[in-house]
C-alpha cells in the first residue's frame, strides 16, 4: 500500500498518520429492495454508482488530529 508516495508496512500507532495522503467523504449506499430480494446484503452494495467518493481530498494538515473528530451520528442514517 502507498499513501503520500511513502510505503506503508507493518505501521504503528505512532506513526501512522505520516502515510496518510489525505481525507474526503463517501456515502455508503444500499438497496433494500436487493438485500432483501436476495437474502444477501452485499448484492445491495454493489451496484456502480454505489459508493460515491469525494470529489475533495483535504490534506492533513487540515485535519491535524482526525481523533478529535466525531463520524456521522446514527441518526444519520436514512432508511428507505
Amino acid at each position: 500500500m502507498r499513501g503520500a508516495g511513502k510505503r506503508c508496512r507493518n505501521a504503528t500507532a505512532e506513526n501512522a498518520l505520516s502515510h496518510v495522503l489525505g481525507y474526503s467523504v463517501s456515502n455508503d449506499v444500499s438497496s433494500r429492495h436487493w438485500q432483501r430480494f436476495c437474502n444477501q446484503w452485499v448484492k445491495g452494495k454493489s451496484f456502480d454508482t454505489f459508493c460515491p467518493i469525494g470529489p475533495v481530498l483535504v490534506t492533513p494538515e487540515v485535519i491535524p488530529d482526525p481523533g478529535a473528530h466525531s463520524g456521522p451520528s446514527r441518526s444519520a442514517r436514512v432508511d428507505c
